[in-house]
């Protein structure tokens, strides 16, 4: 059972979230990053249509062959394989997008970016 707090969409909808006024893109590039990060890769129960790839700027293109390319072992050739790809980082975004709800839940309201940039400094070494 979800609650509408456990929804992916909630962060992109709540004025005090980080991600608020932002597109499904760029919350995926950033619970994919954290998925990567945490090693949360998490593989879907069903392959969802929601995000247009027409949607995907340059931006999120680097960042997606940038973890891809991170993966070990893997070569040019996956370029090939566009499934294997998007599967790869689905399920570093389906784990990593957990982790950006619960910070955004765990939000203070007097300052509701305080728990993402908590945890994005310690995810990403910032201090």
């Amino acid at each position: 059972y979800h609650t509408d707090k456990d929804n992916p969409h909630c962060i992109m909808k709540d004025e005090k979230s980080i991600f608020f006024g932002k597109t499904q893109w760029d919350v995926f590039v950033c619970a994919m990053a954290v998925g990567k990060k945490y090693n949360l890769s998490k593989p879907l129960k069903k392959r969802s249509k929601s995000i247009p790839v027409a949607n995907a700027n340059s931006e999120h293109i680097v960042q997606i062959l940038s973890l891809i390319f991170s993966e070990d072992g893997v070569e040019l050739p996956i370029l090939q394989t566009p499934d294997k790809i998007k599967t790869i980082c689905e399920e570093y975004a389906n784990g990593g997008v957990e982790e950006l709800i619960q910070w955004h839940n765990m939000g203070d309201s007097l300052n509701p970016w305080s728990e993402y940039q908590k945890e994005l400094e310690k995810c990403f070494k910032l201090n």
